[in-house]
């Protein structure tokens, strides 16, 4: 029996290599989720050395941890989470009956009205002097400052 399989079957996951002359040349890794084809939001190339016409070995791992690695001839290409890199539904449900207080403020810095300097804190120098400090023999006024 033989299986023909063309652009419209249905697929869970188009994984392989994806070459069109040396222009084209990356491993195509395409999930379908509910009908939607989720492509990776970067290629993953494929080096000038990697595009001959010798038979190459493809291999996806898919982790039950939500990772992947993508290998060549069993020399990692690619790997990550796959909740990061392709646009996959949230891991998480935001929960409807949670949400801010009604007094909640969203400005990123607040003024304590209640803060105030510390006595004496306006008379106090810009600058400390070190009565040990002396100018060093080189020193030239005009060039150097007082």
């Amino acid at each position: 029996v033989l299986l023909l399989v063309g652009g419209d079957d249905e697929y869970a996951i188009m994984f392989g290599p994806d070459l069109c002359g040396y222009d084209v040349s990356r491993i195509h890794l395409i999930f379908n989720h509910k009908g939607e084809n989720l492509l990776k939001e970067e290629d993953i190339k494929l080096d000038y050395d990697d595009k001959n016409e010798m038979t190459h070995l493809y291999t996806l791992i898919v982790e039950t941890d939500g990772t992947y690695e993508v290998l060549l001839d069993e020399v990692s290409k690619a790997s990550g989470k796959l909740s990061e890199e392709w646009a996959f539904p949230s891991e998480s449900i935001k929960d409807p009956e949670q949400s801010k207080p009604t007094d909640w403020v969203d400005t990123k810095m607040i003024e304590d009205p209640e803060a105030k300097k510390p006595e004496g804190y306006d008379d106090m120098p810009a600058e400390i002097p070190d009565p040990d400090s002396e100018k060093p023999d080189d020193w030239d006024e005009e060039d150097d400052g007082e």
